[in-house]
C-alpha cells in the first residue's frame, strides 16, 4: 500500500508534460509541440500524481496505459484505486479484479485486492469488501502489513452493516455423551444403586462442529446500533469401535446437538447516566439427537465501565425462559455475571464470574450455581503463532433431586473444573483463516456417580486469525 505525500511545484510542471502525452493539446493550433513518454514514463507519472493527491490525473494516466495494454496491472491498480474517489466505485471494483487476475506477484496482488476492497466498501458492497480484504491480508509481504490490514479489517467489521464469523473443529474425544466414568450408580459415593447402562458411561469418538455468527445493523447513529443477530450452532459425532461395542444400538448421531438464535440487540452510549448500554432480546430453538428439544426466549442487559489502571468492567444480567419440545416441564432461568479485563505484559487477561438460577416444578431441572474463568490470550503473535488457554470452574446444587422412585438424601452436587488451551498457526494461515489446535481437559466431580465424568477432548479447526 502506497503512502500518499505532497510532491508540490514539481509534480505540476511533471503533469503539464503529461497533458501533451495524453495528446491534449487545443486541436486549433497546428503548431502545439507534442512530447511522448514512454510507458515506464507514464506509469511513473501515475504513480506520482497518486501519491500526490491527483486522483483525477492517476487516473486518466492509467486509462491511457490500459488502452496501450488492457492487461497492464499497474494501470489497473491505479484506476481501482481512483475511481472510488471520482465517483465511480464499481469500475474501481471491476479494474482491482481484473488487476488481481493479471498479477505476475504477491506484491502487485496485495495492491490489488487492496483498493479493490476500498472500492467495494465504497460501492456498500461490503461482503466483497470484506473478501477482498482477506485476499490483501493473505499476500501481504511481512507481519506489519499483515497486521495494518487486520487493523482495516477490524474497522470495516465496525462500520460494516453486516458482519459473518463461521468457525470450524473436527476432533477426537472420550467423552462424547457426556457420561460417567463409573460402571455403576452410587448416590453420596456409599448408597449403591444399580449399573450403569452402556449410554450412560462415557462413549469415544470424533466430533465435528460448526459454529456461525451473524449481524445486520439496522440503524446506526453516533450515540446508538440496532442490530439483528443470528447465532448457530451444529455438532456431528461418530463413535468410536469401543463405544460401539460398549453400547450397542446407539449411533453417534444420537448425541448430536443444534442450536439456533435470531435475536435483537441496541446499543447506546449512555454517558454518565447509571443504565445498561446494550439490550437484546433473543428468541432460540435447540436439537439434540435430530429431534427438537425445546424453545427459548432470552432478555439481557449489559453495560460496561472504564476503571482505574486500564482494567475494563463488564457487568451483564439475564433472565431466559425455556418451553420444552419433549414433555418436559418448562423452566426459568435468571443470571449476573461480572468480568475484569486488563492487558498485563502484553497478554489479554480476563477473570469473570457468573451466578445463576433456574426455576423449574421438575426437582431434576431447579438448580442454582456459580461460575468462574480466568482466560488468557497473547496480544501479538510469537513467530506466527498466537497461544491462548483458561481455566474454569462451576458449581451447580440441586436442593432435591429425583432418580427413578428414589429421592436422593441431600439432593445433588456437581462440581466441574476444566481447562484449555488453544494455538491458531497465523504462519500457515489463508486469507485470514488459521488452523488452529486445541486441547481441553474437563472434570467433574458429582455425589451421584453418574454424574461424574472426565473428557478430554483434542480438536484440530479453522479460525479467523482476526
Amino acid at each position: 500500500m502506497t503512502e500518499r505525500g505532497t510532491l508540490g511545484r514539481a509534480l505540476a510542471a511533471v503533469a503539464a508534460v503529461a497533458a501533451f502525452a495524453l495528446c491534449l493539446a487545443v486541436p486549433e493550433a497546428p503548431r502545439a509541440e507534442e512530447i511522448s513518454l514512454s510507458i515506464p514514463e507514464a506509469r511513473e507519472l501515475a504513480r506520482r500524481a497518486f501519491r500526490s493527491g491527483d486522483d483525477a490525473l492517476a487516473n486518466a494516466l492509467g486509462r491511457k496505459l490500459r488502452l496501450a495494454d488492457p492487461e497492464d496491472p499497474t494501470a489497473l491498480i491505479l484506476i481501482a484505486a481512483t475511481s472510488p474517489s471520482l465517483g465511480d466505485a464499481k469500475a474501481g471494483r471491476e479494474a482491482g479484479a481484473d488487476a488481481w487476475r493479471v498479477a505476475g506477484s504477491d506484491g502487485l496482488r496485495h495492491e490489488a485486492a487492496w483498493y479493490t476492497s476500498r472500492a467495494a466498501a465504497a460501492d456498500d458492497s461490503w461482503i466483497a469488501a470484506q473478501f477482498w480484504m482477506r485476499r490483501a491480508y493473505g499476500t501481504a509481504p511481512d507481519d506489519a502489513t499483515r497486521d495494518r490490514v487486520g487493523e482495516a479489517f477490524g474497522r470495516m467489521r465496525a462500520v460494516s452493516p453486516l458482519s459473518v464469523r463461521l468457525s470450524f473443529s473436527h476432533g477426537r474425544t472420550d467423552n462424547i455423551n457426556g457420561g460417567s466414568s463409573s460402571e455403576w450408580l452410587v448416590l453420596d459415593d456409599s448408597l449403591p444403586v444399580g449399573r450403569l447402562s452402556g449410554s450412560a458411561r462415557a462413549l469415544s469418538g470424533t466430533r465435528t462442529s460448526a459454529t456461525l455468527t451473524a449481524a445486520r445493523t439496522l440503524s446506526r447513529g453516533t450515540d446508538h446500533r440496532t442490530a439483528l443477530t443470528f447465532n448457530g450452532y451444529r455438532t456431528w459425532n461418530e463413535l468410536s469401535k469401543e463405544a460401539r461395542e460398549q453400547a450397542p444400538g446407539i449411533e453417534g448421531s444420537a448425541f448430536d446437538y443444534g442450536a439456533a438464535e435470531i435475536g435483537l440487540t441496541h446499543s447506546i452510549a449512555p454517558g454518565d447516566l447509571p443504565v445498561p448500554d446494550t439490550y437484546a432480546l433473543a428468541l432460540g430453538k435447540s436439537w439434540y439427537g435430530y429431534e427438537p428439544l425445546d424453545r427459548s426466549a432470552r432478555v439481557s442487559l449489559g453495560r460496561s465501565v472504564d476503571l482505574p489502571g486500564e482494567v475494563d468492567l463488564r457487568l451483564g444480567a439475564g433472565l431466559e425462559r425455556r418451553l420444552s419440545l419433549t414433555g418436559g416441564e418448562a423452566r426459568t432461568g435468571r443470571s449476573a455475571s461480572a468480568a475484569l479485563s486488563r492487558e498485563i505484559v502484553g497478554v489479554h487477561t480476563r477473570f469473570s464470574f457468573a451466578a445463576r438460577n433456574v426455576a423449574s416444578d421438575d426437582a431434576n431441572l431447579d438448580w442454582s450455581g456459580a461460575s468462574a474463568a480466568l482466560d488468557l490470550s497473547m496480544g501479538e503473535p510469537l513467530a506466527g503463532m498466537h497461544l491462548s488457554g483458561g481455566l474454569t470452574w462451576e458449581r451447580r446444587d440441586f436442593d432435591a433431586y429425583r432418580i427413578g422412585f428414589i429421592d436422593v438424601p441431600g439432593g445433588r452436587q456437581d462440581e466441574t473444573l476444566s481447562a484449555r488451551l488453544s494455538l491458531r498457526i497465523d504462519a500457515v494461515g489463508r486469507m485470514g483463516f488459521s488452523p488452529v489446535i486445541g486441547l481441553e481437559a474437563r472434570t467433574t466431580d458429582s455425589t451421584i456417580s453418574r454424574f461424574d465424568g472426565e473428557a478430554t477432548n483434542l480438536t484440530l479447526g479453522v479460525a479467523s486469525a482476526f
